[in-house]
């Protein structure tokens, strides 16, 4: 999973879908079964650390669900250098997914 998220972030496709406006990249991870996955606080630290401040991405996020949750969880990381209009947007989306810890 990780070398896919990796490997779709300097995506060229990708990256010009990404351009004409901010752009959050979702990745969904899901599982059957009892299958391991890293931890949401894990993938959110390791996602904000692949995003380089020159990445047309404003974060990534990888949505997690399973079998025995309704709830789907999502990890989002986000650029260490956002804007102010940025970080609010992130803020926003994040309040109305019910994530916390962004």
């Amino acid at each position: 999973m990780e070398n896919e998220v990796l490997a779709t972030l300097e995506d060229e496709q990708k990256l010009r879908q990404a351009n004409p406006q901010p752009t959050i990249l979702f990745f969904d991870a899901a599982r059957t079964g009892m299958a391991w996955i890293r931890p949401q606080p894990v993938w959110a630290q390791r996602l904000a650390m692949w995003l380089p401040d020159t990445t047309r991405f404003v974060g990534a996020a990888v949505m997690a669900p399973t079998l025995d949750d309704p709830d789907v969880g999502i990890a989002l990381g986000v650029r260490t250098n956002l804007s102010d209009q940025g970080r609010a947007a992130v803020d926003e989306l994040a309040c109305r997914l019910g994530l916390t810890g962004v």
